[in-house]
């Protein structure tokens, strides 16, 4: 089994200029790494499609917003209320 932290992701430079700095424009920019010599597609805003958000098809999976977990809204494990 193996475990990714969602908090790293938005937070690496590999992935996104400037992380730590507060910048909302970033998620109209296109970005990518040469380093990772065509593995990691990059960011591409063009991608997100009509989704309100920035989202994980748009940046390859650099980005998970808000989980994908049974915690997600609307999912859950626990027996129905009765």
């Amino acid at each position: 089994m193996s475990s990714l932290a969602h908090i790293v992701l938005p937070r690496s430079p590999h992935l996104w200029k400037d992380p730590d700095t507060f910048r909302p424009e970033r998620f109209a920019e296109r970005f990518e790494n040469p380093a990772f010599e065509g593995r990691w597609a990059g960011y591409d805003p063009e991608l997100q499609g009509n989704s309100l958000y920035p989202n994980e098809v748009a940046s390859d999976f650099a980005l998970l917003p808000f989980g994908k977990s049974c915690r997600l809204t609307g999912l859950s494990t626990a027996p129905p209320a009765t």
